[in-house]
């Protein structure tokens, strides 16, 4: 692209500055398409208070002597504001480089005569404009040197850079997904940008349709969604938790291995529609409602009856013992246990999926003592392995000892964070899979009801940020090669761009 000279900029705008009573504006838009085609229009305006100023208007801001092919232009004049509008229709990014070239090169052979695209112009080898088929781009810099040899000097150019109102704006296809700038309700973003230094302006949107994505509106249309996609009707048993906690959902998880059964979510009084119609489709021979009628009202319990063959309810005093109450009713023997903190979820997420897959049994407990209730059921089952999930500040040395006095072999698998962990779980559980399912790792519903999902998957659920990929998720899928990669939730919970970057990596792992 053709590097425009400061000089000419700061000519134009000190003698703006110059009459003293006069301010001048420079609006662009940029209108995008899918298919990189679109049109671009450049206001150059004047705020006239002085009758000097009518020779400048007639003579600066007049029409182009010549008009460069591709472009109109059009004298502006609104009561406030006098000036020139210029516009132009492009096929594709190269095209818009090429007209903005010419429209630059007929003003400077004019005289600067309005320069009525300040700013549109590019600096070095970057294009002004790409488009892919995941999105497209627009990057820009505007740079005035107040080095330059013009006698107004540094002093006159940067007042003159502080004048001026510069206002640029771009439309793109698709789902804005990321952007610099300020956004309007139909997805332009604007930047007011401050001639006299470089800036980098960056919009982008999605152009590819997310097909890898399992959800619905909210946390129970998504858990219906997920049940939708890896059970067939006619289970031998669905479960029903409340969708505003965790740990009931999460200590259901192997049990749901064990029984091929999906985890679908409740309100605590009003059975959402979404579960309906799920069980509806299901057919279970039982629902088990998890929790007791503080968490799942009875009132959830009578709207159940019509869906299933049977309704009973597993409940302890606490979610400790109702995490203890389900190895009761579905484990007669267990050679893994996972334990994990009932206080928070983060660091048991990707546990959940890893005793579904395997059938093993996941139970609850305290940051530093191991409940009773938890303590019967190790004592019982008498595991050959107990995995306690997350580092010192979820479940500290304290109950590993005290789960290594009852002659327990104990290992524990932690990372930095959430993410790492999962990541942990899933290097030791798993050696290939055919699908990773991914979720957020803000918040527990999606995590919990793809738990259930990974005993048919026989893969992990990964947890990710809404924005982008934590450290290590990439290398982490990629070392699993993954025949599908499902992201679940909507966008607010995992963005279309971090659904594509997921989707795009089975280029990468391959089947």
């Amino acid at each position: 692209m053709r590097k425009r000279t400061a000089t000419t900029i700061i000519c134009v705008l000190a003698l703006a500055l110059l009459l003293s009573a006069c301010e001048l504006r420079a609006e662009h838009l940029v209108v995008v398409e899918e298919d990189g085609s679109g049109t671009v229009e450049c206001l150059a305006l004047l705020d006239p208070q002085e009758e000097d100023v009518d020779d400048f208007l007639d003579g600066r801001f007049a029409d182009l002597p010549n008009v460069p092919d591709g472009w109109t232009q059009e004298a502006v004049d609104d009561g406030d504001f006098e000036g020139t509008r210029s516009k132009a229709s492009f096929s594709d990014p190269a095209e818009l480089e090429t007209l903005l070239a010419a429209l630059e090169e007929a003003n400077e052979e004019a005289g600067g005569v309005g320069e009525p695209c300040l700013g549109l112009f590019t600096e070095g080898d970057d294009s002004l404009l790409t488009v892919d088929a995941v999105e497209a781009r627009w990057s820009q810099q505007i740079e005035s040197d107040p080095e330059s040899d013009d006698e107004l000097g540094e002093e006159i150019s940067e007042a003159v850079a502080e004048a001026i109102d510069l206002e640029i704006s771009v439309r793109l296809p698709g789902t804005l997904d990321s952007h610099d700038g300020d956004v309007a309700g139909d997805g332009t973003v604007t930047w007011r940008p401050t001639v006299g230094e470089a800036v980098d302006l960056h919009a982008s949107s999605l152009l590819r349709e997310v097909t890898n994505r399992v959800a619905g509106p909210n946390r129970y249309a998504t858990a219906a969604a997920i049940s939708e996609r890896f059970f067939e009707p006619g289970v031998d048993v669905a479960f029903v938790a409340e969708g505003r906690g965790f740990a009931d959902a999460l200590a259901a998880s192997g049990a749901a291995g064990t029984q091929d059964a999906p985890v679908l979510l409740t309100a605590e009084d009003d059975l959402p529609n979404e579960t309906r119609d799920e069980l509806a489709r299901l057919d279970p021979g039982r629902v088990v409602i998890l929790g007791g009628p503080a968490v799942v009202g009875p009132a959830i319990e009578s709207a159940l009856e019509p869906l299933a063959g049977e309704v009973d309810r597993i409940a302890g005093g606490n979610r400790y013992e109702t995490a203890a109450a389900v190895a009761v009713e579905f484990f007669d023997d267990a050679s893994t246990v996972y334990v994990a903190t009932g206080r928070n979820f983060p660091d048991a997420l990707g546990g959940g999926a890893a005793a579904a897959a395997g059938g093993h049994l996941l139970l609850l407990s305290e940051p530093d003592t191991l409940p009773a209730s938890t303590r019967t059921q190790l004592e019982r089952l008498a595991p050959e392995r107990v995995v306690i999930l997350g580092g010192q500040a979820a479940v500290d040395d304290v109950v590993e000892s005290q789960i290594r006095g009852l002659g327990l072999a104990v290992d524990r698998i932690s990372g930095a964070d959430r993410y790492e962990t999962a990541l942990a779980v899933a290097d030791d559980a798993f050696d290939t899979t055919g699908t990773v399912l991914v979720a957020t790792g803000a918040s527990a519903p999606d995590a919990l009801a793809g738990a259930a999902a990974a005993g048919q998957t026989n893969g992990p659920v990964l947890l990710t940020r809404a924005d982008r990929l934590p450290a290590g998720l990439s290398a982490g899928i990629t070392a699993l090669s993954p025949g599908d990669v499902l992201v679940l939730g909507g966008p607010a919970a995992v963005s279309n761009r971090t659904a594509l970057e997921l989707e795009d990596l089975l280029t990468i792992a391959g089947p």
